[in-house]
């Protein structure tokens, strides 16, 4: 990966040399996975003042898409489900800086407006694994 693209799909197969999981979640990874989603929901409200409305009004719509398009939750391309991606990302950055966060909420808008597939979603997530 030595160039950098804003193309999602520039990224099929490469992103599992840097995170992989199983394609299928047991109980207690959903019970992570929604409890998650929740604290994601409730940080959201907490910035609702300063992000950007549209913003706002779209990573409701993102998870509302993560929770309901779950065949497109697993990226076969690069072997990595959201279900348990999320969680890793969530607990590495949800106590970090404001401005972390909101560059978060902004790739998690970015997931329903221009990618909503499979690889959309874990390209846009994986950039705040490590941080």
């Amino acid at each position: 990966m030595n160039k950098i693209s804003t193309d999602t799909h520039y990224y099929d197969t490469q992103l599992q040399n840097v995170f992989t999981t199983k394609k299928n979640i047991n109980n207690n990874e959903k019970i992570t996975f929604i409890k998650t989603i929740g604290e994601i929901i409730k940080k959201t409200k907490e910035f609702k003042e300063l992000l950007n409305p549209l913003i706002f009004n779209t990573v409701k719509k993102t998870i509302k898409l993560i929770l309901i398009d779950v065949k497109n939750n697993y990226d076969e391309a690069n072997k990595i489900r959201v279900e348990l991606l999320l969680p890793k990302v969530w607990n590495n950055i949800k106590n970090k800086d404001m401005s972390i966060l909101l560059v978060f909420f902004e790739q998690m808008a970015d997931i329903f407006i221009s990618g909503p597939c499979a690889q959309g979603r874990t390209t846009r997530l994986i950039q705040f694994l490590n941080i």
